[in-house]
């Protein structure tokens, strides 16, 4: 954990918030890349990045005021404080974003497959952010990879809570390194992704194939984080219910795609 790449008398830089500022601009770079590479109306794709990127921001907070409550939300927008900020809630509400800006410019094309590498290379910038500032942490770990958090850290206060470590601990008990699962799966599934791009003839597939497969990935994952709520039904939180709706219809989608349009180019 290494919450300030700068903390002095003068200008405190803290890890999360640069690597998701980051994040965001090597995104937007790559899906500028993207549109140019495509030759799209550039004007047009950047009121749908805009749209996206609005949406993400908003989706992320409120994604994140529902799990974890309403007390820091209006301090870490003041301070513009992204730490603990939620990807499905962010990727859900970039969606919402980008089709909303369609409909308003009056667009009617596919634009997901344009965000599918930013993504994955944005998401792993972020969860280093999330490595270092000690968010998104796992349950307990004996593995060899476990990872020990330092004392006032949010996995030290919730080992605390739950009666896994006692008030005078030096350190957390090791746990998943969930942001460590996060970046490899992200950048294995750039690979393969990458690799095999030329056979996503249909338009929107791209897309729709990453979010099945981060959303079964996350939903896998779940079972071993600490960090978002406890199980409610039939041993699912409810982020894990939110996942499977969202497996199901994007595979629903994909099958019906590609039944009914199998020679529609992107």
């Amino acid at each position: 954990m290494y919450p300030h790449l700068l903390n002095n008398e003068s200008i405190i830089i803290d890890s999360y918030s640069f690597l998701f500022f980051l994040a965001w601009t090597v995104g937007g770079l790559l899906f500028y890349y993207s549109v140019k590479k495509h030759g799209l109306d550039l004007e047009t794709m950047l009121t749908i990045l805009c749209g996206c990127a609005v949406g993400a921001l908003f989706g992320s907070f409120i994604l994140n005021l529902i799990l974890f409550g309403y007390e820091e939300l209006w301090t870490k927008l003041y301070n513009l404080d992204f730490e603990g900020m939620s990807i499905i809630g962010g990727i859900s509400g970039g969606f919402i974003g980008v089709e909303m800006s369609k409909k308003i410019i009056g667009y009617k094309e596919y634009t997901g497959d344009l965000f599918v590498m930013a993504i994955l290379i944005g998401h792993s910038i972020g969860r280093l952010g999330c490595l270092l500032g000690g968010c998104c942490f796992g349950t307990q770990c004996n593995l060899p990879w476990g990872i020990i958090y330092p004392i006032n850290s949010p996995s030290y206060f919730h080992q605390i809570q739950f009666g896994l470590i006692s008030s005078s601990s030096l350190s957390t008990i090791a746990v998943h390194p969930i942001p460590i699962y996060e970046i490899i799966f992200n950048l294995c599934l750039l690979v393969v992704l990458w690799m095999n791009k030329s056979r996503f003839q249909i338009s929107g597939a791209l897309f729709r194939t990453y979010i099945v497969a981060y959303c079964s990935f996350r939903f896998l994952v779940e079972f071993i984080r600490a960090d978002t709520g406890l199980a409610v039904f039939g041993g699912l939180k409810p982020i894990q219910m939110n996942l499977i709706i969202a497996v199901v219809y994007f595979s629903w989608w994909l099958w019906k795609k590609n039944r009914d349009e199998p020679k529609l180019v992107a």
